[in-house]
């Protein structure tokens, strides 16, 4: 049984770009709110790591801010190399969040 010790973690802003963390570079695909993550080289994994994911929203320290649970964040798809996904509003429509992420899995040459 392998052991699933590697991985790479970050936070990404609403704009789709990396504010914390290594390994990963990340950019808007398409519309606000869906971006793909990208692992750099020597961070690619041997199979679609396990991906997990969550929202950061307000992102401030006040106490009278609710946030709705009804947002969200969605991961549309994983590879070894990459995966995407897509933060939203409590209508369930895509909108720009902060996210931050941890994938887990064995870092190698992706296998066929």
């Amino acid at each position: 049984m392998a052991m699933y010790g590697n991985f790479v973690a970050g936070t990404v802003g609403a704009n789709g770009k990396p504010v914390a963390g290594e390994g990963f570079t990340a950019e808007l695909a398409g519309k606000p709110g869906i971006i793909t993550v990208t692992f750099l080289p020597g961070w690619i994994f041997t199979e679609p790591p396990a991906v997990v994911a969550t929202q950061i929203h307000p992102d401030k320290d006040d106490p009278t801010i609710t946030p709705n649970t009804l947002s969200n964040v969605v991961i549309r798809w994983v590879t070894p190399q990459k995966f995407q996904i897509v933060t939203g509003a409590p209508n369930g429509l895509p909108l720009a969040r902060k996210f931050s992420f941890v994938a887990i899995g064995i870092m190698g040459t992706p296998k066929k």
